[in-house]
């Protein structure tokens, strides 16, 4: 296509060195860190690092681009960008286009499926909570550790999908400053929608958040489960540890140790005292 070409670094600065916005790549496609994009003059430079959205340790797509009114360049030293751009291009939308509605095609594909993909996360959430409030035995050991690599996932997709809108805004105000009504349409949609995938990924984040707090509630009402648990035990057990203790003196003037029913009394004693604190308790709903 006249209009798009995907090349590598060293062909790019050797053929297209005094462009501006070339400093933007930072010499090599493979020091991008993340997305980004800068108006300069009549064109717009920047980097593109979509993520792997089932591994955000893994990188889809790491490349450089350039686009002014009549061409896109795509600086790409691993050959993903071609890769992606073939499936693009299978799917017809480009023939005959020009550089903007390739440049918004390429963005709109690599996001495409990422509502979709949102949405099997969200239920994956739904299934860990529901284990939470059931109490199941598939909670993994290290829960809190298992609730913090969601956490670091979606704020990695947060984070990306946030510098992603900034490149798309550059675009559009590009496109709003060149006169092209079209194209600036096309990258206000495209805007729109990554907006509100960066306000899903945000919204569940804040459901981990809340699943972690009623994990924790539960964690909580067990253990004062337990400490009520003891805490009765230790009441009841209380008296008998006093009458005991005072029968176990053995004074020789205590005159229940010479009554040959004084053993029987203080173990009937023990027994009505333990009838009646139970009792007091049910009444009280201790237990």
């Amino acid at each position: 296509m006249e209009n798009f070409e995907i090349m590598s670094a060293d062909d790019f600065f050797s053929k297209y060195g005094e462009l501006a916005g070339q400093r933007l790549m930072f010499g090599r496609p493979a020091a991008v860190k993340h997305c980004s994009a800068n108006v300069f003059g009549d064109c717009v430079a920047g980097t593109l690092l979509i993520p792997d959205k089932k591994d955000t340790e893994k990188v889809r797509l790491r490349c450089g681009f350039r686009l002014d009114g009549d061409r896109l360049l795509i600086i790409d030293d691993d050959g993903q960008a071609e890769k992606i751009m073939r499936e693009v291009q299978d799917g017809g939308s480009i023939d005959g286009a020009g550089a903007a509605f390739i440049m918004f095609s390429l963005i709109e594909y690599v996001i495409r499926d990422d509502l979709l993909f949102l949405d099997g996360y969200d239920k994956k959430l739904d299934a860990v909570e529901d284990m939470v409030t059931d109490g199941s035995r598939g909670i993994p050991d290290d829960f809190d550790g298992y609730l913090s690599q969601h956490r670091k996932n979606l704020r990695d997709l947060a984070s990306y999908y946030k510098l992603l809108a900034d490149v798309v805004d550059e675009l559009e105000a590009f496109m709003s400053r060149t006169g092209n009504e079209r194209d600036r349409q096309f990258f206000a949609y495209l805007g729109n929608r990554i907006d509100r995938l960066y306000q899903d990924v945000m919204g569940m984040a804040e459901y981990v958040m809340q699943i972690r707090d009623i994990h924790q509630s539960r964690i909580n009402a067990q253990q004062n489960k337990v400490m009520q648990i003891l805490t009765i035990v230790t009441t009841i057990f209380m008296p008998l540890t006093l009458i005991t203790g005072w029968y176990g003196m053995n004074f020789r003037n205590m005159p229940e140790l010479d009554m040959p029913w004084a053993y029987g009394i203080v173990i009937a004693a023990a027994v009505i005292v333990v009838i009646v604190e139970i009792i007091i308790f049910k009444k009280k709903k201790w237990f």
